[in-house]
């Protein structure tokens, strides 16, 4: 899973692709800005430095809706075998 931890910087350059985004009505229902293509950029244009740290944990998520099954699963495992306490919060 990706878990970005960004400088406040980053949201006046990104400031710029979410104008430009909502100039064009189309995007506003199946578009998106990608951060790892924001991130590349600035990373090319010398603005930041991006440090990547590896997990010892198997990647799952809920991208798609068709994700939410195995997703709701694998955190009832996780939290069966003691990965998670529960409840989560007190």
């Amino acid at each position: 899973m990706n878990f970005w931890i960004c400088n406040a910087s980053i949201f006046k350059y990104i400031e710029t692709y979410f104008a430009t985004f909502l100039e064009h009505p189309e995007n506003l229902e199946k578009s998106e800005i990608y951060l790892p293509f924001v991130t590349q950029e600035m990373m090319e244009n010398g603005h930041i430095t991006v440090e990547v740290i590896d997990a010892q944990s198997t990647w799952f998520g809920v991208t798609y809706y068709d994700d939410k099954k195995e997703a709701v699963s694998t955190l009832a495992d996780l939290t069966k075998n003691g990965a998670y306490p529960t409840p989560l919060w007190r």
